[in-house]
């Protein structure tokens, strides 16, 4: 598919974008970070049941309450923070800036996870963000899982595979890809994909990888919370570890459903090159991202407002406060230009990332490129 974007309407779309960007940082104020706050302490509600309950036996009201808390720190405080959407809005306290939140000892405060703020800023906020669909983004599902569609494996091992990677990918994928990406790019790495060497402790990204990201959280999820249950017996305390290694599952398969179909299926677009003016970004940004429903706080908070990708790629540093109010704006100048805002229920999205990194459904066009003529 081409574009030409020497035509004028294309430059008053860039325009249009620009100025509901403009009108989003004008109206961030307080009410967003109250917005925060709420959805911060069901999270925090929703952590301290859980574990109030863990200790008693195995069950799935537990499992489901850390994991939605521990995702929620994620996808939508961290999220949120790590963008710098708090970082204008005067008087509100340090730690919720991108400058301080989850850094250095903050880590162990705010988002304790295999992942640290540092890597995730360079790989996703930099990467993935201005680099959608491209080569350079680390995040294209159909890239990353070519392995397992070349796999001399049957369609349901492959599927089970995937299914497999899916309740696991914040360790095995995002850990290990978000040091690599920055070290590559701090130049201590000659290559950016991940191998044997970024999971040796013997080598300096899997020291890294060992000491700083997976060893910590481990330690304090699986062996320092079981046993501040352990005063009420060994049954307390294998019920924590259980509960817990089981809500680690459901959050990586929740996040992954929430996050993987975002920019994945044979309705959205990748790019064999990088965008060469303002409106060719801005179209990516749409036509290479999908969202889901939204109606109220509660769905965005099951969410983790994943549900805004589309908001979130124009104005990545956006509140979800803005990104709601910004979303019927943005529809119907989408309407306007003739451009598709891709909205879809999110199980059928699911199936759909799962199916193509299984091999049994393709992207759209693997190597559409979208041409200007000058920008």
């Amino acid at each position: 598919m081409e574009w030409n974007f020497n035509d004028k309407k294309w430059t008053m779309f860039a325009s249009e974008i620009e100025a509901m960007g403009t009108e989003i940082i004008h109206q961030t104020g307080i009410e967003d970070f109250k917005q925060l706050k709420k959805m911060e302490l069901w999270g925090r509600l929703a952590t301290f049941f859980g574990y109030l309950t863990a200790w008693i036996f195995p069950n799935p009201l537990s499992i489901w309450l850390i994991s939605q808390g521990n995702y929620t720190r994620w996808a939508i405080v961290f999220h949120q923070v790590s963008h710098g959407a708090f970082d204008r809005i005067p008087n509100i306290p340090p730690r919720y800036t991108s400058h301080y939140f989850a850094k250095g000892y903050r880590r162990c405060l705010d988002w304790f996870d295999w992942i640290t703020a540092e890597n995730w800023h360079y790989e996703h906020n930099k990467l993935h963000h201005y680099y959608l669909g491209t080569k350079k983004d680390p995040d294209v599902v159909w890239r990353n899982a070519k392995i397992i569609r070349e796999l001399p494996l049957p369609l349901y091992l492959r599927y089970l595979i995937s299914i497999f990677i899916a309740s696991i990918w914040k360790l095995f994928y995002y850990a290990p890809n978000t040091i690599a990406e920055s070290r590559h790019y701090k130049g201590l790495l000659r290559s950016n994909k991940i191998g044997w060497n970024n999971w040796n402790p013997f080598t300096a990204e899997g020291k890294e990888l060992w000491i700083e990201g997976l060893l910590p959280y481990f330690l304090y999820r699986f062996i320092l919370l079981p046993l501040l249950f352990s005063p009420l017996g060994k049954w307390a305390a294998l019920s924590v570890l259980i509960n817990s290694i089981l809500a680690e599952i459901l959050t990586n398969l929740h996040s992954f459903a929430t996050i993987g179909p975002n920019h994945t299926g044979d309705d959205i677009y990748t790019f064999s090159d990088s965008s060469k003016c303002r409106a060719e970004f801005y179209l990516r940004q749409i036509i290479g991202t999908v969202n889901f429903p939204s109606h109220n706080d509660w769905r965005d908070f099951l969410y983790g407002g994943m549900n805004y990708q589309i908001e979130h790629h124009l104005w990545p540093d956006a509140t979800l406060l803005q990104c709601q109010r910004v979303r019927p704006k943005l529809i119907a100048l989408c309407k306007k230009y003739g451009i598709h805002y891709h909205e879809s229920k999110i199980f059928p999205r699911v199936l759909m990332t799962i199916r193509m990194m299984a091999g049994s459904c393709k992207v759209l066009e693997i190597q559409t490129k979208a041409k200007v003529q000058s920008c």
